[in-house]
């Protein structure tokens, strides 16, 4: 303990993150400053006299530098574009490509740091703001011309304008933040590859390295068959957008996706491997160490210089310089140093969850893992050492997974025991070796990659086998930054109570295990923000419906899942994981809500926009049950979505209709429609048979109408006396067919909910939908101009909120 608060550069470290932390919190830079200057020059002058606070003196005046620069990089980072382009304006641009194009389907993207706007007559210089361009391949043959794009070409391009979509359901991907975290404020959109023009190529070390990564592409292409192609071109070149989806959901969910990501681990083999077969020729230590050294970045720049390869390649570095010098190896300042350099570069980078993954488990295996194993005895010393590492990377990297995705096992330190040594002690150096073997002869480098597919294979299939022991995974709220304090304490308490050697170490073990589970606890069943309220949400899922319904005593109701569009597209345009509603909106919600069940799923009918989504939802979480209309199963998507539930012995119900039911005290519904003896349904449209709910919480009262049109609105006005209704999710998205003014009249809504995509092509919602809802004095709130609405219920009140602001 003594020896690693003794370490220069660990303070400074500190003092970086410190700094930067601060500048995130406090606004008021001159006070800040002034605050820490004097406690910098009483630091400093403490030291003189007394020559003591040495270290304290590097943690404040490393907080104050990188406070400085943090407020410097966030004052800076402003948009030239902001007064010269509209929202979805189109502009001719000048600039160059900045990262590496590539190709998904039928979209090409890249980034490019523009230098020139055409505006109206006038042009304009630009101090290379970067944007992110997405170009739209109209042939196949565009897949050929868009390969000899290169970065550093300067191109020509006429660009539609997009700002960043900010985060739009709780929990959702806040795609606004992540690009300006990026230095990037804005979108391009190009039509076609006709509107783009190369003005000028020029060769540097990046098309160096891109030239080199494609060659190495096409190589292992030639000795690896799909999907292990995209799976050995992700081990060894960093490249993850090759890898199946599927696959990469696999390794997520058993909490082993880091062995796909190029880190210490393949820094370490590499460098282990180049030093070996370099002393193997014939040189010397120090002469070996400078050849990897002056090999280092050239990889580190091969696959990508994301964070962990920047992080490992800096601390490989580091101990190679150690070597070369004959001087001290110490991994933690090491570390330190690296965190130095890549905080220095891009302070953002602390809010990744990639960095703070890194170099926190890394900190903790380098710190935490040694004193335990030191006092570990018997035989088998490497399974224990493995298996405290395991462990200590995982309570590490515990509270990052669940802030940043809501969900963790602690049964993956068994896969990380289990399957990550095959990987790393066979497939990543027999991948490196079939490889370098195929530029000798095709035929040895095929026989070595047959051999790592076939371990591969059997890493997998053991994976297929202790299925059921990590599915369904357990999902967590986000924590409070009070309980990260507390379960960091917890896990040094943990950890200092079995490297201490004082007496009562027992004592020590059984109160810090007490703490742990406490903590552990306190996270798994969290004190719920929202109190003693029930809680409806509307997702915006786009063009389409999804609503949540969660109970005071944790009641979880599902009411249809949204749905992409299916459009039918030729094989070259697929995109290898295209963005599906259920999967990138409707889980990482639930996830985010911490819900591990879905107690009652309705499926109001079985229009794509209502039930696409749902095979996700399905695939994620158990459902207790679920309830729809009494119609036979309209289409093929909803042929299959019923047979999924079937296979996973899932009750079905059809709708109850005209009966109140109970679901909680204070709460109840009773579903209005429709029944099975008076159905309105058409063979070419199912919305007249949506189920139609009316759901009462604390004496509020809601509508949820599902799709249903006019006519269905007639039968139900005729067949009930509605009541006034406190909230109407207004009929299929607010189209002209729905919300007649009879209806209106009736039911007489204080509120209006319309779910609806953005600039949809439908047109909707009808204006004359608005007028009338307008009419009525009805506040009308829409998910394609506010994002997801919740409403909190009480027995006295319900409040309404939206994601975006209300205007």
């Amino acid at each position: 303990m003594h020896s690693t608060i003794q370490r220069p550069f660990v303070w400074l470290a500190g003092g970086s993150i410190l700094g930067i932390c601060l500048g995130t919190v406090f606004h008021s830079i001159l006070w800040v400053s002034v605050a820490l200057m004097i406690a910098f020059l009483m630091g400093f002058f403490g030291y003189v006299k007394w020559a003591r606070g040495f270290y304290w003196l590097l943690l404040i005046g490393s907080c104050l530098l990188f406070f400085w620069r943090f407020n410097y990089v966030d004052e800076t980072n402003r948009s030239q574009l902001d007064h010269l382009v509209n929202e979805e304006a189109w502009k001719w641009v000048q600039g160059s490509i900045q990262t590496s194009p590539r190709i998904d389907g039928d979209r090409l993207a890249f980034d490019v740091a523009l230098n020139q706007i055409q505006g109206e007559g006038d042009t304009y210089h630009l101090n290379n703001e970067r944007i992110r361009v997405s170009v739209r391949l109209q042939r196949k043959e565009d897949q050929h011309i868009a390969q000899s794009l290169m970065r550093g070409d300067l191109i020509r391009a006429k660009i539609q304008f997009i700002r960043p979509q900010p985060a739009r359901n709780p929990g959702g991907f806040d795609h606004r933040k992540s690009l300006y975290y990026q230095r990037i404020h804005w979108l391009g959109e190009v039509a076609s590859l006709k509107q783009l023009e190369i003005l000028h190529s020029s060769w540097n070390y990046r098309n160096i390295m891109d030239q080199l990564r494609q060659h190495i592409a096409a190589q292992i292409a030639h000795i690896y068959a799909p999907p292990y192609e995209g799976y050995i071109r992700g081990l060894i070149l960093g490249e993850r957008d090759q890898l199946d989806p599927e696959l990469e959901e696999s390794y997520t969910s058993f909490g082993i996706i880091h062995v796909l990501s190029i880190s210490g681990l393949h820094i370490s083999i590499l460098v282990a491997c180049g030093f070996y077969l370099l002393k193997k020729m014939g040189l010397s230590r120090e002469k070996a160490s400078f050849f990897v050294l002056a090999l280092l970045p050239c990889y580190v720049l091969l696959t990508g210089a994301e964070p962990p390869v920047v992080r490992a390649g800096v601390m490989a570095g580091l101990f190679m310089i150690a070597l070369i010098l004959n001087q001290w190896k110490d991994s933690l300042s090491f570390l330190a140093v690296a965190l130095l350099v890549q905080l220095a570069w891009n302070p953002y980078l602390l809010f990744t969850a990639s960095f703070q993954f890194t170099f926190v488990i890394t900190a903790a295996l380098i710190v935490g893992v040694p004193p335990i194993v030191e006092r570990l005895s018997g035989s088998w010393q490497w399974l224990k050492q493995a298996l405290v590492a395991a462990l200590v990377a995982q309570f590490a990297s515990f509270p990052i997974a669940i802030f940043f995705f809501y969900e963790f096992t602690f049964l993956s330190w068994i896969a990380n025991l289990l399957f990550v040594p095959f990987i790393s002690a066979f497939v990543l150096p027999g991948s490196l070796l079939a490889v370098g073997l195929s530029y000798v002869h095709l035929a040895w480098g095929t026989f070595v990659a047959d051999a790592t597919v076939a371990i591969l294979e059997g890493v997998h299939q053991g994976m297929k086998w202790l299925h059921p022991l990590f599915f369904p995974i357990k999902t967590w709220r986000p924590p409070s930054f009070l309980w990260l304090l507390f379960y960091c304490g917890a896990t040094f308490y943990v950890w200092f109570s079995l490297i201490q050697e004082r007496r009562n170490r027992m004592l020590h073990r059984f109160v810090a295990g007490a703490l742990m589970i406490g903590t552990l606890c306190w996270a798994y069943f969290p004190p719920d923000e929202w109190g003693n309220k029930t809680r409806v949400t509307f997702l915006d899922v786009g063009q389409g419906d999804c609503i949540f319904i969660e109970t005071n005593q944790g009641r979880t109701i599902l009411i249809d899942g949204g749905g992409t569009p299916y459009i039918e597209k030729e094989t070259w345009r697929v995109r290898r994981d295209p963005f599906e509603v259920g999967k990138d909106v409707v889980v990482p919600f639930l996830k985010y809500r911490g819900v591990d069940q879905i107690d009652t799923l309705i499926l109001t009918h079985g229009d794509a926009d209502h039930i696409g989504g749902l095979k996700a939802v399905i695939d994620r979480f158990p459902v207790k049950q679920v309830i729809r209309n009494p119609l036979p199963p309209h289409s093929q998507l909803e042929r299959e979505l019923m047979t999924q539930l079937v296979d996973r012995e899932t009750p079905i119900y059809t709708v109850p209709v005209g009966i109140p039911l109970p679901i909680e005290e204070g709460v109840w519904w009773q579903f209005l429609h429709p029944s099975s003896e008076e159905s309105l349904f058409d063979e070419k449209s199912t919305n007249n048979d949506s189920v139609v709910v009316l759901l009462v919480i604390y004496h509020h009262q809601l509508l949820l109408t599902g799709d249903i049109e006019a006519k269905a609105e007639d039968v139900l006005l005729k067949r009930w006396n509605l009541p006034s209704i406190d909230i109407l999710k207004v009929a299929h998205h607010g189209s002209k067919t729905s919300t007649q003014e009879r209806w209106l009249q009736q039911i007489a809504p204080k509120e209006a909910v319309i779910s609806v995509g953005r600039n949809n092509r439908y047109g909707h919602p009808s204006q004359s939908v608005i007028q009338r809802l307008q009419k009525h004095q009805v506040r009308i709130w829409r998910t394609d101009q506010h994002g997801a609405i919740t409403i909190s219920f009480t027995p006295d009140y319900y409040t309404i909120e939206s994601m975006l602001p209300f205007s």
